[in-house]
Order: C-alpha cells, then sequence, then structure tokens
C-alpha cells in the first residue's frame, strides 16, 4: 500500500507515500486521510466448485 510520491497527487491533493507493510492512507472524499492497518489470514476452509 506503499506508492511513489513522484508519480503525483492521488486524490484531494494527497500524494502517496512509503508506509510499513500493512499500512495505508485512506482517502475519502470530505473526510481527512486516515491511517488504516489491513491484515490476510488464510481462509478456514478451501472452497471446490467443481
Amino acid at each position: 500500500m506503499s506508492g511513489d510520491p513522484q508519480e503525483g497527487r492521488i486524490m484531494h491533493g494527497y500524494a502517496a507515500s512509503q508506509q510499513p507493510a500493512g499500512r495505508g492512507s485512506l482517502v475519502q472524499q470530505k473526510l481527512p486521510p486516515t491511517l488504516v492497518q489491513v491484515a490476510y489470514t488464510e481462509p478456514a476452509y478451501a472452497y471446490n466448485a467443481d
């Protein structure tokens, strides 16, 4: 969720920045940017559509 600030502004004048793994900035209209943290876990089961 990191980005290169050299790529320019993303939204509402907010530029990408380097972030630790799993962190990023949630940028929404009419709200200030919010620092978020996300995680991934393996699913508890595997679904097979066959």
